[in-house]
C-alpha cells in the first residue's frame, strides 16, 4: 500500500534533539525540507543553544493530494505509521513532536488530531503554511468533499481534547493565488498572514512560503522562544521541588 512513500531524517548523527516533522502538500517534494532544516541547524549551532532539532521529511512521491480525497486518506495512514516509527527512535522519548505542513500537508497533520487511536500528547505544536483549513480551493471528486465534512465534524467532537494543542496557520497574502487567505482560517486555529509578522517584509506565493528565508528565520525565533520558556519552567519546577 505504501511502497512509494518514505520518510527521511536531515541529519547524519543519532537522533537526540527535538523532532520536527515536515509534511509536503499536493505534488510537494520532500526536498522542501532543506530550507527549514538548514535554518534550524545553523541557528542552534551559531547560538550554542542547549537543544538541537532533528528534522524529518515525509515523502509522498509528489502525489497530487489536492485533486482527490483518496490520496489524503492513504497519506494520513502513512503519516501515523511514520510518527510511530520516529517516536520509537528516541530513548528517552521526546517531550513532543513539532509538525510543519505545507498546503494539503497541513490538512494531513490536522487529521491526526481526530484519529481516536492516536496519542494527542505526542503533539507539541503544529505550524501550517498556506493550508486550506476551512475548505478545499478546488473540489474534483466526492471523496474530497466528504473528507472535509468528516474533518469538521471530528474537530468539533474532539474540541475539548485538542484545545490545548497549538495550531498556527500562516498564509502568504495576496500573492498566493492558489489558496486564498480566507481558506487558511478556521475555528481553534491561530492565523497569521506573512504581512502581519514583523520579521517578514513581503507577501509570498504558494510555493515560496516554504523556502522564504525571512519566514524560516521567524520559525526559529518562535521555536527558540517556546523552548527557552519550557527550559525556564522546568528549572523553576525542579528548584521548587528541591527546596
Amino acid at each position: 500500500l505504501f511502497w512509494s512513500y518514505h520518510f527521511f531524517l536531515r541529519s547524519s548523527r543519532k537522533v537526540s534533539g527535538i523532532p520536527v516533522i515536515f509534511v509536503p502538500g499536493s505534488s510537494g517534494s520532500v526536498e522542501q525540507i532543506r530550507s527549514i532544516g538548514s535554518i534550524l541547524h545553523n541557528k542552534t549551532e551559531n547560538r550554542n543553544s542547549p537543544f538541537s532539532f532533528d528534522v524529518f521529511g515525509i515523502d509522498f512521491n509528489q502525489e497530487l493530494s489536492g485533486i482527490s480525497g483518496m490520496y489524503l486518506e492513504r497519506q494520513i495512514r502513512f503519516l501515523r505509521l511514520a510518527v510511530d516509527k520516529i517516536w520509537n527512535m528516541y530513548s528517552p522519548q521526546p517531550v513532543g513532536l513539532i509538525f510543519v505542513g505545507h498546503s494539503m500537508g497541513g490538512i494531513i497533520i490536522r487529521s491526526l488530531f481526530y484519529s481516536h487511536d492516536f496519542d494527542l500528547s505526542r503533539i507539541s505544536l503544529a505550524i501550517t503554511l498556506a493550508t486550506p483549513h476551512s475548505a478545499p480551493p478546488f473540489v474534483f471528486d466526492y471523496y474530497m468533499e466528504r473528507f472535509y465534512e468528516k474533518m469538521r465534524l471530528e474537530w468539533k467532537e474532539r474540541a475539548e481534547q485538542i484545545k490545548n494543542i497549538t495550531v498556527i496557520s500562516i498564509s502568504g497574502g495576496l500573492k498566493d493565488i492558489l489558496v486564498p487567505e480566507h481558506l487558511t482560517q478556521d475555528s481553534g486555529i491561530h492565523h497569521f498572514s506573512t504581512t502581519s509578522i514583523d520579521t517578514v517584509e513581503v507577501e509570498v506565493d504558494h510555493l515560496c512560503i516554504v523556502w522564504c528565508n525571512q519566514l524560516q528565520r521567524y520559525f526559529f525565533i518562535l521555536l527558540n522562544s517556546i523552548l527557552n520558556l519550557f527550559i525556564y519552567l522546568f528549572i523553576l519546577m525542579n528548584n521548587n521541588v528541591n527546596k
